[in-house]
Parts: C-alpha cells; structure tokens; sequence
C-alpha cells in the first residue's frame, strides 16, 4: 500500500508540502512524527511522473506537534490523487507525538486542504473543459481583433487561450437562443 500525503507543518502556519508518496503507513507516521519533534526527516516527493524519489532528510523548522498530514490510501496499481481531490484522513500527532488517524469527512476547520498550484489548477480547469465544443468559425469571424489580442497578450497561453473562448462561445450561443 501507498500513503499519499501532503504535510502541513503547523496549524501556525500556511506552510504546505508537495504530494508525497510514502512507501508504508509506518514510514508516513514516522515521518510526522520526526518532523514535529526534531524538524527533520526524510521526504518521498513525487516527480513529475508518477516515480517516488527518495531523498535525503530534509529540514522542517516550522514544524511542530500542531502539524498534520492529509492522506490518500492506495492500493498497489491505483492511481494516484488527483489535484484537488478530498483526502480520506487526517493524521495528526497528540501533545505526546503519538499519531492519531481520523476520517477527513470529520473535519475541523483547522485542517484545511492545501490550494492546489497554479499549474494543478490550469490542469484541472483545462480537463473539466474537454466537453467544451471546439471553436467555428462563425465565433472566430465575429472576434473584435482587439479583443483577441488583448486575452492573448493577458493569458499567453495557446491552450488556455482556446479553452476561454471555447467558453464564450458557449455563452454567446446561449445567449443568441
């Protein structure tokens, strides 16, 4: 089994760390565990793929026993969280540093979900638009060139550029019904 993870530091603080990808349920605990009492531990960063990268101890100066850790639990072969999606729990460390696992449906306001990255983010908005019907060239036509170039000089970005006007374009349709 995988423990999926982001770690939050401190409820002091905003401090987030990336998804991380421990190999046990063993390895997450002691993780949370040295970070909050020694400020220190090893990471499982994830790269860009999908391979777990050992790495030295990193430091943790703000950790403390107020830190937790947001996990996903997956099975050999399933995927891996995607950006923005609810973790199953919550581990947090008692005043003693024992780990305590409760379901993040319980959840505190306290023990908030990191944002996700401007890149997470630029991804997920760019597949929840897939469905979005591609570009006419009757829309295209009626473009003011101003306009174009000024979401072009504001966005500078091909991709994203195209999935905005596929947006208005499906309003403009909406509003001419």
């Amino acid at each position: 089994m995988t423990i999926y993870a982001t770690h939050r530091h401190s409820t002091n603080t905003k401090t987030t760390g990336p998804l991380e990808a421990f190999p046990s349920v063993e390895r997450a605990s002691v993780a949370l565990q040295l970070r909050a009492r020694k400020q220190e531990s090893g990471t499982y960063y994830l790269d860009e793929d999908t391979d777990v990268t050992p790495r030295p101890p990193v430091q943790f100066p703000e950790a403390d026993l107020t830190g937790y850790l947001l996990v996903w639990r997956r099975k050999g072969g399933e995927a891996r969280p995607e950006p923005g999606e609810e973790p199953e729990e919550r581990w947090r460390l008692t005043a003693g540093g024992a780990v305590i696992k409760e379901p993040y449906a319980d959840r505190d306001p306290a023990y908030e979900l990191p944002q996700l990255t401007p890149k997470e983010r630029r991804t997920k908005a760019l597949h929840a638009l897939r469905e979005v019907p591609p570009l006419t060239d009757e829309f295209r036509a009626g473009l003011d060139p101003m306009w174009k170039r000024v979401l072009r000089d504001l966005v500078q970005d091909t991709e994203a550029e195209d999935a905005i006007l596929r947006v208005m374009q499906t309003a403009w349709k909406t509003d001419q019904k």
